[in-house]
């Protein structure tokens, strides 16, 4: 069975059709700043002096519904074989055009992630949310030089102590939803700070949804989507640092010609 879901930022978003839509996700709350934990994640970017792309944006939002999905859709109930669901998601961008030049891609990536159907439907923005971003606070961003992923377990801390202990500056970034993950993070990085001080910083997503959200579409907590909240937390402040990057390249050869 079919299951249509859609994304919607506040009120004056656009209305969907009841007989289209079986759920609907608001990732904008009462003040019009984004929901879910991606609006704490802008600010804190915003503080580390970081300025992400609207398209940047886009992929979270768009990163966090497929999130929604997979969790909040029961297979047991609406899929036919008992695993393999067929998901329907409408959501707001920046850019249509360009996601749409990707869904295919998308909706093959999910599949062999999640092993369920995907399909995407893009649509602008409403007028008044055309951009989340703001200028950034003071910290140039060019001064880390690596991005890593820290789920507070054992390989992601030695890699991270690997990077210190080379000479690099990592961003640490993180996902957690339940408590037992955000503990082991939180305690490693405290440790990790009292012994390298400035030699890092970090970035924590508190990203997720409960049963409540969807009472009529039950629950699947396999939660093999998890990883493209990852990848795409990973990819989310690295492609603000690789755009810094080439804008400092970019003036250092300028500042070489002339």
């Amino acid at each position: 069975m079919r299951r249509s879901i859609f994304v919607r930022l506040g009120g004056k978003d656009e209305e969907p059709a009841k007989s289209t839509a079986d759920i609907t996700i608001d990732m904008v709350d009462n003040f019009g700043d984004l929901d879910r934990g991606l609006g704490q994640l802008l600010d804190r970017l915003f503080k580390l002096g970081a300025r992400p792309s609207e398209a940047a944006v886009d992929l979270m939002i768009l990163a966090t519904a497929v999130y929604a999905a997979d969790t909040g859709v029961s297979r047991v109930r609406y899929a036919d074989d008992g695993w393999t669901r067929m998901i329907d998601l409408s959501v707001p961008v920046s850019d249509p055009m360009l996601w749409r030049s990707r869904q295919d891609h998308l909706s093959s990536m999910l599949k062999f992630l999640t092993g369920d159907h995907w399909s995407f439907r893009f649509r602008d923005r409403p007028d008044h949310l055309s951009s989340f971003t703001k200028q950034p606070e003071q910290m140039d961003l060019t001064d880390f030089t690596q991005v890593s992923l820290f789920s507070g377990g054992l390989d992601s801390l030695i890699g991270a102590i690997d990077l210190i202990a080379s000479g690099q500056r990592p961003l640490l970034v993180s996902h957690y939803w339940d408590g037992e993950a955000s503990s082991a993070q939180r305690q490693l990085l405290e440790v990790l700070k009292d012994r390298h001080e400035d030699a890092f910083e970090s970035v924590r997503a508190y990203v997720g949804f409960r049963k409540k959200d969807f009472p009529e579409a039950g629950s699947d907590n396999n939660q093999r989507a998890r990883s493209v909240v990852s990848r795409m937390l990973w990819k989310f402040p690295g492609s603000v640092f690789r755009a810094c990057e080439g804008s400092a390249s970019q003036a250092a050869r300028s500042r070489d010609m002339g």
